[in-house]
């Protein structure tokens, strides 16, 4: 069976704290579209995905994030 999937996610970072104190720029957040598919059989799960940042600011705008690709095959445990 083919699974196609369309999502989004999120992270949001704290400032990092070093020696009790707060590190400026280092907080922020990012936000994430994924479009992507799975193959599920009787024993194995193959998928791939791809993830593209859609709105970003991390460490006071110095960091980007960039394009990903993922592929991974899992073995189902419900047989």
């Amino acid at each position: 069976m083919l699974l196609p999937f369309v999502g989004f996610s999120g992270n949001i970072y704290n400032k990092i704290k070093q020696y009790k104190e707060e590190v400026p720029n280092t907080d922020g957040n990012v936000f994430n579209g994924t479009l992507g598919a799975e193959i599920t059989t009787k024993d194995f799960i193959f998928g791939a995905n791809y993830t593209l940042p859609i709105s970003h600011n991390l460490f006071g705008g110095n960091v980007t994030p960039k394009q990903a690709v993922s592929i991974y095959l899992n073995f189902n445990l419900n047989n």
